[in-house]
């Protein structure tokens, strides 16, 4: 509101500021500027498209960004998933797996559907680097049913199908 010039404001809001970011004048700011909060109300939160904590942005510029990363020697503090944002997120994994499939999320994660439910268990540990116990609780099975899972699936002749996503993941 006040950013908007509809309420006086405190002087530590850096009201002016803000304004200088939409235009010259101050009407013509104050209009941009709820023009901009406008068109982003539904848009939804952009965390929810955080790439390994810290990147915000395109698949190519998060891309981009990993590229020029590559083969830098992280400080031994920096996670993981902090050190390949563009490492593929659960959902990509069963986004493709299900697609692959033709089944639902729930199909999926059922034992009895073996190819596809190894599949998952396999890269979700493998290209997603999910820890062990989340993998194990996603499919409800010991966090040593999801070793043996990738140990055979790493070391198995696969299918095409199987192949084809074993492509996609660059694994």
């Amino acid at each position: 509101m006040a950013t908007c010039g509809e309420v006086v404001h405190d002087s530590w809001l850096a009201v002016k500021a803000v304004h200088s970011l939409f235009g010259t004048s101050a009407n013509h700011a104050i209009e941009n500027y709820k023009r901009f909060v406008e068109e982003g109300i539904d848009t939804g939160s952009p965390w929810e498209q955080l790439r390994g904590q810290i990147c915000l942005g395109s698949d190519h510029f998060v891309g981009d960004l990993e590229s020029k990363l590559d083969g830098y020697a992280f400080d031994r503090d920096i996670v993981q998933k902090q050190r390949h944002p563009c490492r593929p997120q659960i959902n990509d994994v069963l986004n493709a797996v299900m697609q692959r499939y033709k089944m639902d999320r729930e199909s999926l994660l059922n034992r009895r559907n073996k190819e596809p439910f190894r599949l998952v268990v396999f890269l979700l540990r493998r290209v997603c680097n999910v820890p062990l116990k989340d993998v194990a609780s996603m499919a409800g099975i010991s966090e040593g049913r999801v070793c043996q899972i990738h140990r055979a699936m790493r070391d198995a002749d696969v299918s095409e199908e199987v192949r084809d996503l074993l492509e996609k993941f660059n694994v």
